[in-house]
This record gives C-alpha cells, sequence and structure tokens, in this order.
C-alpha cells in the first residue's frame, strides 16, 4: 500500500516541523518543515489534477536541482503520475527523443532559454501542458499557477488520488545517457524507491 509520497506526509503527519528541505532565497539558505512542504505540495497537486493530469500519466521535468524540483516531482506522485527527469543539459533531440518514447503528456521547463529549445522540437507541439518554473513577463511560475489552478479541488480528492498509487506502480522513467544509441527508459518503483531509503535507514 505504500508510495514514495509516503516519505514526506508521514513525517508531516508525525512530527510537523520537523525540517525536511533546505531553501536558498537569495543568498540565505533556511528550513522547510515537514507541513509547509506538503502543504505546498497537496496544493500543487490539486493544479495538476485540474489541468487534467490522470494517474499513470508522464510529465517530463526538465530542471537543474533545486526546492521547486523536489516539490514538483513529490506533486506528480501525489496526483498519481509518473515523473520523467531530464538533465537540464539536454539537447533538443534529446528532449524531443524523451517526451515522445515516454508518451509525457506535459514538461516542466526550468527557464526561459529551456522552454526556448522545447519551442523548437517536433514534441512541442504534441504536448497538453508545457509549464515553467521561473516566471517571465509578468506570468506567474508553475508552481504559483498550479495552485492557482487547483483551488477547487478538494483534499479528500488528493488524498484519494495519493492512496490510490501502489508500491508496485512506476514512480519514475530515467533516460540512459544513450552511449549505445538513443537514450532507453528505466522504469522505477515507488517500492525500488523505498527499499533504498529503508537500506539508508538501516
Amino acid at each position: 500500500d505504500a508510495n514514495s509520497t509516503d516519505i514526506n506526509f508521514d513525517i508531516a503527519a508525525k512530527n510537523p516541523t520537523h525540517p525536511v528541505v533546505l531553501d536558498k532565497t537569495g543568498a540565505t539558505w533556511g528550513p522547510l518543515d515537514a507541513r509547509t512542504i506538503t502543504e505546498r505540495v497537496t496544493a500543487i497537486a490539486k493544479g495538476f489534477m485540474a489541468q487534467g493530469v490522470k494517474p499513470g500519466d508522464r510529465v517530463a521535468l526538465l530542471s537543474a536541482t533545486r526546492t521547486e524540483w523536489i516539490l514538483l516531482d513529490f506533486a506528480i506522485w501525489t496526483a498519481g503520475a509518473v515523473t520523467v527527469p531530464i538533465y537540464e543539459t539536454s539537447s533538443g533531440p534529446q528532449i524531443d527523443w524523451i517526451c515522445s518514447d515516454s508518451e509525457a503528456v506535459g514538461i516542466i521547463a526550468e527557464t526561459s532559454a529551456h522552454r526556448m529549445i522545447l519551442d523548437h522540437t517536433d514534441v512541442a507541439g504534441k504536448l497538453a501542458h508545457r509549464w515553467q518554473i521561473d516566471p517571465v513577463d509578468g506570468a506567474p511560475g508553475v508552481i504559483e499557477e498550479l495552485i492557482a489552478a487547483g483551488e477547487a479541488i478538494s483534499d479528500e480528492e488528493v488524498a484519494a488520488r495519493r492512496r490510490g498509487v501502489r508500491a508496485d506502480d512506476p514512480a519514475i522513467l530515467i533516460y540512459t545517457s544513450g552511449t549505445t544509441g538513443r537514450p532507453k527508459g528505466c522504469m522505477l518503483t515507488h517500492s525500488n524507491l523505498l527499499s533504498e531509503i529503508e537500506a539508508v535507514l538501516s
């Protein structure tokens, strides 16, 4: 019955003020606690659901490591979907192939530069959703956009979607470097991730 969203939701239920992420604002690092992360993940997941992301859908995430990556990854899982990470240094043809091969319904690009690369791919016009983490021209970034879009979705709907994800369901499709041809998708299930965590903790 377990899935990877339990990692943070369980901490939030037992010790909501426990810091789980260090976030950098300007030059200052500060802790974000489990309650804050869980509330943001839930609100973002509502946005994915409101915009039509369904259980089992693949959502590509083209970004460097940052707090938003964590929030979006957990929110994708919470909405019942599967994350398809893409290296932020990937070329247009690589992005094109990964999105096409994984049958992604949408992609989250980190910056305007990433968005520009994406716009010149064949797959761009086939994606139902194209979001961007960094705000541009006064428009909200993906976090703010999704939170606003999901305001009508109830906490109970999100909880039901989250609980519908099973341990043996896919969590991530990670694509290889492609040194022997086109990158190949490697599926990791929620149980794969949870077993790694259990091993580290023990």
